[in-house]
């Protein structure tokens, strides 16, 4: 996919992942899967779309924008699916691969190296607010599923006319109205919708391992330009959603 990458973001995506990788590799396996879904979900959440997009373990899942694979993993060891990860950034497959060996796939979301109709079921966690052609990637996305394919996506809206949503260069709010405007006019049909925040929170155990994870990261990294550079941009994003300007909202439906 065609992302917004500065040097920061690329910080914060590729090399942030192989630090984080290498910290909760040693931390152990419980850390796994809470410290690879940092700042993109919780399982309520993951629940939610799992359950809504009828995934079982034949399922042909993708995970567009995977990062370092957590959702994947998550719902690999709940739902017995075998994902194919999809990711721009090679250090967070690589993570992908060394953390959970999930089937990954190097490449941009708007030309996947994948024939039509692939997968059943594709999400997207957090994607279509940072692509600079999201309708694009909603076609490709299209493209690749099979005709009645599911797809479940996460992304963070601007809520109203809020002043503060276009402050960070990486992102490019839209409002609900609009996502879903989106969504449909690339040819899927919604079948509901989620307000995030209305979900319960993360369990306190998933709380903590995560809580870890960022103060070994800080331990080890703190001084480091580059960890500064992309905790600057994390506080900001929590700052915006702390503030009201933009909230966490899911959509799932079919391809037409």
């Amino acid at each position: 996919m065609t992302t917004r990458f500065s040097d920061v973001t690329r910080g914060e995506f590729d090399l942030m992942a192989t630090w984080t990788a290498d910290v909760v590799s040693e931390l152990g396996p419980k850390y796994h899967v809470p410290g690879a879904c940092r700042g993109s979900a919780n399982p309520a959440l993951l629940a939610w779309l799992a359950e809504s997009l009828e995934v079982t373990p034949e399922t042909r899942f993708a995970d567009i924008g995977a990062g370092m694979g957590g959702p994947a993993a998550w719902i690999a060891q709940r739902y017995g699916v075998e994902p194919t990860v999809i990711e721009p950034m090679p250090l967070a497959c690589r993570a992908a691969v060394d953390l959970f060996g999930l089937r990954t796939v190097t490449a941009d979301a708007e030309e996947l190296p994948i024939v039509d109709g692939t997968f059943d079921v594709v999400w997207l966690m957090g994607v279509l607010d940072t692509v600079e052609h999201p309708d694009g990637l909603l076609a490709e996305i299209k493209r690749v599923l099979v005709p009645g394919g599911r797809i479940g996506v996460l992304d963070y809206v601007r809520v109203g006319a809020c002043a503060g949503a276009d402050e960070l260069e990486s992102n490019s709010f839209s409002t609900q109205d609009e996502l879903l405007a989106r969504f449909n006019g690339a040819g899927f049909l919604r079948l509901g919708a989620c307000n995030v925040a209305a979900l319960p929170d993360a369990p306190v155990a998933w709380q903590l391992h995560i809580g870890r994870v960022d103060d070994v990261l800080a331990e080890r990294h703190g001084d480091d330009p580059r960890w500064q550079e992309a905790r600057a941009q994390e506080r900001q994003f929590a700052s915006l959603l702390a503030d009201g300007v933009i909230e966490p909202f899911a959509v799932h439906g079919i391809a037409l």
